[in-house]
C-alpha cells in the first residue's frame, strides 16, 4: 500500500530560505545607496566642473558667460542665426536680481540659457548641444541627481532665510523656464536626505548658509529653515550652488 505523505518545511530549511531572501534584500538596498551616492558624487563633480569653466571663461574673456556682450565676435561660431546672442555686460545673468528666487528668462536666447552656450563655444563644457531648442540636454544640463542646470543672478532678500542667497548660483529644478515659488512643488528634483549628503560634502551641512543652499516645498518639507529632515526621501527640494 502507497501512503502518501504531504510534508511541510522543517525550520532549518525555512531558516535557510529566510536567510537568502534577506540577503537579497539587503544586497539590493546596498545597491541602491551606492548608485544613490554615486549619483551625489557625480552631481559635485558637476558642479566643480561648472564652477572651473566659468572662472576660465571670466579670465579669458573678462566677462561672464550669457552676460558677454562680445560673444558673436569673439566667440567661435556664434552667430544670431543660429541662435547664439550677445549679453549686455551689467554683471547680471537674465533678469535684473530682486527676489532670491529671482525668475529664470524664459526666452531661449536669454542670458540664463546663453551662460550655458557660451561656455559651450568656448569650449569649456560639454552635456548641451549647439541646436536652437529649448529642452533639458541642448539647451541645459542635465544633473545627475536630477533637475535641470539653469544659472540666475538673485536678489538678496531682507526677512528670510534665503535672504543670503544673492549672487549667481546655478539653481537646479524640473523645469525650464519657470521661477521657484515655496507652493510649486512641480520644479524640486532633489529630496532633503540627498541634499544634506551634497551639503554635507560640499559645504556646511545646512540649507540657508554657505555656498551650497537648499529650499524645499512650503519651507517645511525637507530642507527646513533651520536644518535638513534627512528622514524626508521626497523630491520635496531644489538646491543652489554658488558661482559668484
Amino acid at each position: 500500500m502507497n501512503i502518501n505523505r504531504n510534508s511541510g518545511f522543517t525550520l532549518v530549511e525555512l531558516a535557510i530560505v529566510m536567510t537568502i531572501i534577506g540577503l537579497l534584500i539587503g544586497g539590493i538596498l546596498k545597491g541602491q545607496e551606492m548608485v544613490s551616492n554615486a549619483r551625489i558624487t557625480s552631481t559635485i563633480a558637476e558642479y566643480d566642473g561648472y564652477l572651473a569653466a566659468f572662472v576660465t571663461f571670466r579670465q579669458k574673456y573678462s566677462s561672464i558667460p550669457g552676460d558677454f556682450s562680445s560673444a558673436q565676435r569673439r566667440l567661435p561660431n556664434c552667430v544670431a542665426v543660429d541662435g547664439c546672442n550677445n549679453g549686455d555686460d551689467s554683471g547680471v545673468i537674465g533678469l535684473r536680481p530682486t527676489t532670491w528666487y529671482r525668475t529664470i528668462d524664459p526666452a531661449l536666447g536669454g542670458e540664463n540659457h546663453m551662460f550655458w552656450r557660451h561656455l559651450l563655444l568656448a569650449d569649456l563644457i560639454s552635456g548641451i548641444t549647439t541646436e536652437n531648442t529649448l529642452a533639458s540636454g541642448i539647451s541645459n544640463p542635465v544633473m545627475s541627481i536630477g533637475g535641470i542646470a539653469h544659472v540666475v543672478t538673485s536678489g538678496g532678500d531682507t526677512g528670510v532665510p534665503w535672504g543670503r542667497m544673492a549672487g549667481t548660483w546655478i539653481r537646479v529644478q524640473n523645469d525650464l523656464s519657470a521661477a521657484w515659488t515655496g507652493g510649486n512643488l512641480g520644479v524640486n528634483p532633489i529630496s532633503a536626505k540627498d541634499a544634506a549628503k551634497i551639503d554635507r560634502k560640499k559645504d556646511d551641512g545646512m540649507p540657508t548658509s554657505g555656498f551650497v543652499q537648499a529650499v524645499s516645498h512650503n519651507w517645511v518639507n525637507g530642507c527646513d529653515i533651520e536644518t535638513y529632515d534627512e528622514t524626508n526621501s521626497q523630491n520635496n527640494c531644489w538646491i543652489a550652488f554658488k558661482l559668484l
